[in-house]
């Protein structure tokens, strides 16, 4: 029986290397300088020279951003009733509203608020009292703040609609703060 050796395999040198130079698109990949990167995911060159992580990409229409979106909580003097998740919730004295994203034992998770609802003010769904509001703030936890924080900025990007029209998208441009986008009517014409 006849054993073949096997070469000493040959040690790894490990060597760092700043990515300063930024992105080289076009050319020789074997002429990029140290530093420079052919391709990257998820990174982009950064104006300072460098890369840096690509922000979060999320879909827009106008409306309030989902990343944007806020929550608050609503205690009870004694308990709601009669209310669920999706409900529009109201202040039978402020006129404030909101629609509740969660409903936990001993108060109610809301978002989308417009106004203020006040201390010991009648809260309801339509005209149906469903409780009394406290100015009381409840124990939350981190995984919970981060869940309603979710919760609120689902309840906003099913807010955001496509552009009006047929086919692909033609055009974005921001005047001031505003963004128009612009696709071809619906008879494509």
């Amino acid at each position: 029986m006849q054993f073949r050796r096997q070469p000493a395999p040959v040690p790894i040198q490990a060597k760092a290397l700043g990515l300063i130079g930024g992105t080289q698109l076009v050319g020789s990949a074997s002429m990029l300088k140290p530093g420079m990167a052919r391709a990257c995911v998820n990174y982009e060159a950064n104006f300072n020279g460098g890369f840096s992580r690509v922000g979060g990409i999320e879909r827009f229409s106008g409306k309030p951003r989902p990343s944007d979106a806020l929550y608050q909580t609503l205690v009870p003097a004694t308990t709601f009733t009669g209310v669920v998740v999706g409900n529009t919730i109201n202040g039978a004295t402020s006129g404030a509203t909101a629609l509740v994203i969660a409903v936990e034992s001993g108060y109610l998770v809301v978002t989308k608020v417009t106004g203020a609802f006040g201390v010991s003010e009648v809260i309801r769904v339509g005209s149906t009292p469903i409780g009394t509001n406290t100015a009381t703030t409840p124990p939350i936890t981190s995984s919970q703040d981060n869940h309603f924080y979710a919760l609120a900025a689902a309840a906003y990007r099913v807010d955001i609609a496509a552009v009006p029209g047929s086919g692909p998208i033609r055009g974005i441009a921001t005047l001031g703060s505003r963004v128009f986008a612009w696709r071809d009517n619906v008879g494509a014409t």
